[in-house]
């Protein structure tokens, strides 16, 4: 055991927060309903809380399910009910209310014909493959920014599964929450299902880089905000960048300015701020050096 793991086992025992187990099969959607364990030290009961929106935290309790052996199995039937929804733990020990370290849940999210730029909204899996997020759908393609050019990996059951541009077998790609991507999806509407753990944790802070020129991103953290600076989601405004959204045949843009009086649009002319809505991916162009995307997850 490394010395980070040593560390958060120390810090669990000592605070005997709840957790939720994101790495185990009975994680995600089961038997048409969305459950996980809980595990606990600190009570015979924990209580499941829900919110819908992690830019309001409105938080409200579901179930109050009994521990044993300081575990307990939670399931939600009406999952099906809902566009999104975040879960956490809590339990109540000598007088002193205690959360879960993290943070869980799922996000569906419609994928129309064609091209699509996303951001996944959860961490799954190991390294946040394609193949762990969300289930494929044959003869999709997912485009990734390098900095000067897209990647192109697709999946293609007539091919064996994940292909390169040459129908040659790959790897899925690595999609982490705010990274951008595109999407091609070859038929009908549809609707994927992402589940996972919000990133970043309650009462820790994450950050990713805007490297100079274009980069592909999105939130990490699952909010829905307007403006799009705001917090939760927090993106920093940076004199003379530019935000490209895609709108299926093309992009609509928009540019924080300080010497026009903040946000615009093409011509210069007075735009509304952008909101921000869970799932979506964007081009993000910095005219300057590299920065970071902070966001910060309020302790409960």
């Amino acid at each position: 055991m490394n010395v980070a793991m040593v560390f958060f086992a120390l810090t669990c025992i000592a605070h005997a927060q709840p957790h939720i187990v994101t790495g185990s099969p009975d994680f995600g959607i089961r038997n048409n309903a969305f459950g996980f364990t809980v595990f606990s030290t600190s009570d015979p009961s924990v209580t499941i809380e829900t919110c819908t929106n992690l830019a309001i935290l409105t938080w409200t309790p579901l179930v109050t399910n009994a521990l044993t052996g300081g575990a307990c199995y939670f399931s939600d039937v009406n999952w099906t009910n809902r566009v999104k929804q975040f879960y956490r733990a809590r339990t109540t020990t000598s007088g002193q209310t205690l959360y879960s370290t993290n943070i869980v849940g799922y996000v569906n999210l419609s994928i129309r014909p064609g091209y699509n730029l996303l951001s996944n909204p959860l961490s799954a899996g190991l390294t946040n493959g394609a193949n762990e997020i969300m289930p494929p759908i044959d003869g999709e393609q997912i485009l990734t920014w390098s900095g000067s050019g897209f990647n192109y990996v697709s999946y293609d059951s007539g091919f064996g599964g994940w292909v390169d541009m040459n129908f040659n077998p790959t790897f899925p790609p690595s999609l982490p929450p705010g990274k951008g991507f595109f999407l091609f999806n070859p038929g009908y509407v549809v609707t994927q299902t992402f589940v996972g753990e919000v990133i970043p944790a309650p009462c820790t802070t994450n950050t990713i880089a805007l490297p100079p020129g274009y980069s592909m991103v999105g939130s990490p953290l699952p909010a829905d905000v307007y403006p799009i600076e705001a917090a939760p989601v927090s993106l920093p405004l940076i004199d003379g960048m530019q935000i490209l959204w895609w709108q299926g045949l093309d992009y609509d843009y928009e540019s924080w300015d300080s010497g026009f009086g903040g946000w615009v649009g093409c011509g210069f002319l007075p735009a509304k701020p952008p909101r921000y809505s869970v799932g979506q991916g964007f081009f993000f162009y910095n005219p300057g050096p590299a920065a970071g995307w902070p966001q910060t997850l309020p302790c409960p």
